[in-house]
């Protein structure tokens, strides 16, 4: 794939980069690729507007995990470790059925086996999530994704594919102080 242009965020209380829906199907792929120095931000959010389904990637210490309930309960996976590490790192969301499987960097991967697997639309917020959500947790299925520590990094190319496998490469509809990384030389 192309390369992107990156985006810096700058960790602040309203940083954050809004992706269109992401159609998390039984059969669909989202992915991304950030970089960081910091052991601990949300990278990714999406979920059902306040119902259960929801979809939250972060770094925890250096350590990516993947949290969701795709409608049989919540779920974690993890992979990696000191990942911040100011290196472009690539992570891979894939639904299948009703596994899910994370691969980061092509070749670290782990996985899990859900009841049942729903399918939700919802808006993909990346390194945070707007500061007007700080007042209406109720509109979030998992209203602690509020207080996770937000991404000071860069994250680019940002993909999702479904069933028919073709990957369309994402641009963001809505930002809070984050700008393509060639500024950052001029701010």
């Amino acid at each position: 794939p192309t390369l992107a242009l990156s985006l810096l965020l700058s960790g602040s209380p309203s940083s954050y980069t809004k992706y269109p829906p992401w159609s998390s199907t039984p059969s669909s792929v989202l992915s991304l690729e950030f970089s960081t120095i910091h052991p601990s931000s949300l990278l990714l959010y999406t979920d059902t507007s306040g119902q259960e389904e929801f979809f939250e990637l972060k770094l925890a210490e250096g350590v990516l995990r993947l949290r969701y309930n795709s409608g049989s309960g919540a779920n974690l996976i993890q992979v990696g470790r000191s990942l911040n590490d100011g290196l472009w790192h690539r992570v891979e969301i894939k639904r299948n059925q009703t596994i899910t499987l994370l691969t980061l960097d092509d070749f670290v991967s782990q996985f899990k086996y859900s009841k049942y697997s729903n399918s939700f639309t919802g808006s993909v917020y990346v390194g945070g999530l707007p500061p007007y959500y700080n007042d209406k947790l109720g509109l979030l299925s998992l209203p602690s994704v509020v207080f996770e520590p937000r991404l000071r990094g860069s994250v680019r190319n940002v993909v999702y594919s479904s069933i028919d496998g073709v990957q369309r490469g994402q641009e963001a509809v809505e930002w809070g102080v984050s700008f393509p990384a060639f500024l950052k030389k001029m701010i």
